[in-house]
């Protein structure tokens, strides 16, 4: 919920949400090779810890993510 209130008006496309939530990694290209590195940096770190949160209880609340 804190996820959908925080960006729903903010962007109109999926990629730009992911990275605002830190949820895409560090990418760089330089002479034709791309290279991609950790978790980016340039997040909302409010954000970010919630959406792990949610991830870590989500096994509890659903028996097709305990199996996984």
């Amino acid at each position: 919920m804190t996820w959908a209130l925080e960006i729903a008006a903010r962007f109109p496309r999926i990629n730009e949400a992911q990275s605002y939530s830190g949820l895409t990694t560090a990418f760089g290209e330089s002479a034709g090779q791309q290279k991609h590195g950790p978790i980016s940096k340039q997040r909302n770190p409010h954000l970010q810890c919630v959406l792990i949160e949610a991830a870590k209880l989500a096994p509890f609340c659903n028996e097709k993510l305990k199996a996984m």
